[in-house]
């Protein structure tokens, strides 16, 4: 059970693209005024209004962060505060070759750095959600027209996907590793990193400790996912609904027309990060429902 947010123990909401974060995010917002509006945040597009930036947190420390923030960006951002500069625990003496001990400053464990949420979605879905709204919805006209996903071939994902980027510079792939991971902000690395990368394992374990200290919800499980939100966070209050209907949703993909033959195995073949951290983060998820049912 997460405690109140405050500016010295803040909470996040790491807000992975076309999993239904938008909707959250407005919750949390909505909230919070209710409460009489005093938490301070940063929730891009409610308070601040403005949208951009979102991935890039304000200096000045918040009680709540919601956006598309990568994890380790939120980390260095709260690390440069003053806070804990005093914390005893994080210094260890050390001896020297000459036999004078100094103090080492340690960086702390970055889970303990504040409290977090996150919204996951399955990997296929997510990418066709993403490829409709981004290249298709929003960019449908002139030079940037891409035809929707079901009329994409395997080859096409596989020809595609590794070089495409929206108007912001992000691609569909891996997003819960851009989120999450913490070794490279470089676009072009994490829209093509697989699992022959020789670093792969390296980032996936670094990506799944990030995950693993955050409750994790479920685009499609919205009333379980409301039963954990409940459950771990009561001080957003007890009318929060998570099966409302979602923002952003593409309009191309309500069709839900069936994919090309192949698709799906070339749309996974990029995915292989993002792939097994949806399997971690479902494993999560029903540990935290074996929790709620003891309650």
């Amino acid at each position: 059970m997460l405690s109140p947010p405050t500016t010295q123990s803040p909470f996040a909401f790491f807000h992975v693209r076309k999993a239904g974060g938008l909707t959250l995010r407005k919750i949390i917002n909505a909230e919070l005024d209710n409460q009489g509006g005093n938490i301070t945040r940063w929730i891009p597009c409610n308070d601040p209004p403005d949208c951009v930036p979102y991935s890039m947190p304000p200096y000045e420390r918040k009680a709540v962060y919601a956006s598309h923030v990568n994890y380790m960006e939120l980390v260095s951002a709260l690390r440069e505060d003053v806070i804990d500069h005093d914390d005893p625990s994080l210094y260890e003496q050390k001896t020297l070759a000459n036999g004078k001990v100094v103090d080492v400053h340690l960086l702390g464990q970055e889970s303990e750095k504040f409290d977090c949420i996150t919204t996951l979605r399955p990997t296929v879905s997510r990418v066709v959600s993403c490829w409709n709204y981004r290249f298709v919805q929003q960019h449908g006209q002139g030079s940037f027209t891409m035809p929707p996903a079901e009329e994409l071939r395997s080859q096409d994902w596989t020809n595609l996907l590794p070089n495409q980027y929206d108007g912001i510079s992000n691609g569909c792939n891996n997003e819960i590793y851009r989120i999450f991971g913490g070794s490279s902000s470089d676009e072009r690395y994490v829209n093509t990193i697989t699992a022959n990368h020789p670093a792969f394992l390296f980032e996936f374990n670094r990506t799944a400790q990030h995950l693993a200290s955050c409750v994790v919800l479920m685009t499609g499980r919205c009333e379980e996912s409301t039963k954990v939100l409940s459950h771990f966070m009561p001080w957003l209050g007890d009318g929060v609904d998570l099966c409302r209907v979602h923002e952003n949703e593409s309009l191309v993909e309500r069709t839900k027309k069936q994919l090309q033959e192949g698709a799906e195995d070339a749309i996974l073949e990029q995915n292989q990060m993002d792939e097994l951290l949806f399997q971690l983060g479902t494993a999560i998820f029903e540990k935290q429902l074996q929790v709620v049912a003891k309650r």
